[in-house]
């Protein structure tokens, strides 16, 4: 058995909270089966060696105890990074970001470099897009009022899933922060 050490991930570019807000950013990796995720315990990962795993990155905004997380939610990665220290073998996206969170053009958006097998990965722009709606109108009423649809929450209060790789156990423990 080999152990994968999931580090805390850098945050910039997400907004860091003021001393008047005491919401926090929160980042966790889980390991995706199928359609399953699993919160990876400890961020360790115990696994056989030349073994595959779908890792997802995931983050949201929290309430704590003095006030509570921004009501439009979490709006994304950006600038962000992604190391693997002290591997050497196959890490590749599958697909790297996940929609809605891939706004921003790729490249860089994905990280870069551009090409799979990577080791490090940086300027990963995890970021949702403008909203646009259809504003329809009627020959016999022109005047129609707008549309205002339901704000689409994300990550507030709970975690969404922004960035998924592969990695391939070695023979060596190794850390992906």
């Amino acid at each position: 058995m080999k152990k994968m050490l999931f580090g805390i991930l850098a945050v910039a570019g997400l907004g860091i909270a003021s001393s008047a807000q005491a919401y926090n950013f929160q980042v966790r990796f889980v390991e995706r089966v199928g359609t399953v995720d699993t919160v990876i315990p400890l961020n360790t990962l115990v696994v056989l060696p030349n073994t595959s795993h779908r890792i997802r990155i995931q983050m949201g905004v929290f309430d704590d105890g003095v006030s509570a997380a921004p009501a439009g939610g979490f709006l994304g990665w950006n600038v962000g990074t992604l190391t693997i220290n002290n591997f050497f073998g196959p890490n590749t996206r599958t697909p790297g970001r996940l929609a809605p969170w891939n706004f921003a053009p790729n490249p860089p958006g994905n990280g870069l470099p551009s090409s799979d097998p990577f080791t490090a990965l940086t300027a990963i722009d995890a970021t949702l897009g403008t909203r646009s709606f259809a504003w329809g109108c009627d020959p016999a009423n022109p005047m129609q009022p707008a549309p205002i649809p339901a704000a689409a929450v994300r990550g507030r209060n709970s975690f969404v899933s922004l960035f998924e790789f592969t990695t391939t156990a070695g023979s060596s423990p190794y850390d992906v922060i």
